[in-house]
């Protein structure tokens, strides 16, 4: 199985031994597995890798789910101000700045 093709999945917990066996026992089946030590870096991962299934600590819930809705929120923001500038979503806002100067 090529490596883009397995299924990915992140273990959040703040508590490393929480997740060090089920870790080791989904890598040993081949599943790309990626640990988040808190919330942060769970949406960061999140972001970045796309798992196809996230198990979270029930604390670190709530945090995550603020970080990812501020985030979709700056997405949007980004958005509609390349909108309003008449920018296409290839372009950056510095690009843009330097075609007017």
């Amino acid at each position: 199985m090529e490596t883009d093709s397995k299924y990915k999945i992140l273990l959040a917990d703040d508590e490393p031994r929480n997740v060090k066996d089920l870790f080791e026992a989904l890598n040993s089946e081949s599943y790309r597995v990626f640990v988040a030590s808190n919330g942060e870096s769970a949406v960061e991962q999140t972001l970045k890798h796309q798992p196809d299934t996230i198990e979270i600590e029930t604390p670190l819930k709530a945090m995550i789910r603020l970080k990812l809705e501020h985030q979709k929120i700056i997405n949007l923001e980004k958005e509609i101000t390349q909108q309003k500038l008449g920018l296409n979503t290839d372009k950056s806002l510095s690009h843009f700045i330097q075609e007017i100067n």
